[in-house]
């Protein structure tokens, strides 16, 4: 791949990036005061996939992913919810739900 060619793909990437950032910004903003949930588990299951094969398609370290089973309100990285929608095949924000009161 050449330099304008790289350079090209890094510019889409952070693009794409800066949306999904902007995407999850306006949830804050909108969510502010509400609980938000991860919604990782039962997204996999309805998927069939187990914990270890999301470990293994997304190399997240299984400690990690069994932290979002387990604590669905966890602290999570843009990158990481990135990683688990490409391999759940959703977008970031199906990866949330509002808890209800």
């Amino acid at each position: 791949m050449g330099y304008r060619a790289y350079c090209t793909l890094q510019s889409t990437l952070f693009q794409v990036y800066f949306v999904e950032y902007l995407h999850i910004q306006k949830a804050a903003e909108y969510t502010r005061g509400m609980r938000v949930r991860l919604k990782v588990k039962e997204l996999a299951e309805q998927k069939g996939i187990s914990i270890h094969r999301l470990h293994l398609r997304t190399e997240i370290a299984l400690s990690s992913i069994r932290k979002f089973y387990q604590d669905p309100y966890a602290d999570i990285k843009i990158s990481t919810l990135l990683r688990i929608a490409e391999v759940l095949d959703c977008s970031i924000c199906d990866l949330f739900e509002e808890e209800k009161p």
